[in-house]
C-alpha cells in the first residue's frame, strides 16, 4: 500500500508526472500517479476522467467504466458531458447514459438520448 502524503506534498506535481508519460505514449505509467493523486483528493471529478481516459487507452473497459461512475458521482451531469467530448470515452459514457435510463427512465442532460 502506498505511503500517506504529507499534508505540504505538491499533488499536482502527481498529475504532472502523468501528462508527462502521457506525452511520452506511456499511458500505463500514469495510472500510479493518478491513483495517488486521487487517494488525496477523490472528489475530483476532472481526475477521474483523465483516469478512465488512461484505463480506456489500455483497453481496460470496466476500470475506465469503474472511473466515469466515480466521476459521475462527484460531478454529476457537468462530469458526463465534460467526458463525452473525449473522443475515446464518448462510447464508455453513452452506456452509463443508458443504464442509468434503463434503471430509471431518466438521461444526462446534454447527451445523445
Amino acid at each position: 500500500m502506498a505511503q500517506p502524503l504529507p499534508p505540504d506534498f505538491p499533488l499536482d506535481g502527481f498529475i504532472q508526472i502523468a501528462q508527462s508519460y502521457d506525452i511520452c505514449g506511456q499511458p500505463g505509467k500514469m495510472v500510479v500517479p493518478v491513483s495517488r493523486y486521487l487517494q488525496a483528493r477523490p472528489g475530483d471529478w476532472r481526475v477521474w476522467i483523465m483516469l478512465a481516459s488512461v484505463y480506456q487507452k489500455l483497453q481496460k473497459t470496466e476500470q475506465a467504466l469503474g472511473c466515469l461512475r466515480r466521476a459521475q458521482e462527484n460531478g454529476r451531469a457537468q462530469a458526463m458531458q465534460a467526458a463525452h467530448q473525449i473522443p475515446g470515452l464518448q462510447p464508455l459514457v453513452e452506456q452509463l447514459a443508458q443504464q442509468s435510463r434503463s434503471a430509471a427512465g431518466l438521461g444526462w442532460p446534454g447527451l445523445p438520448k
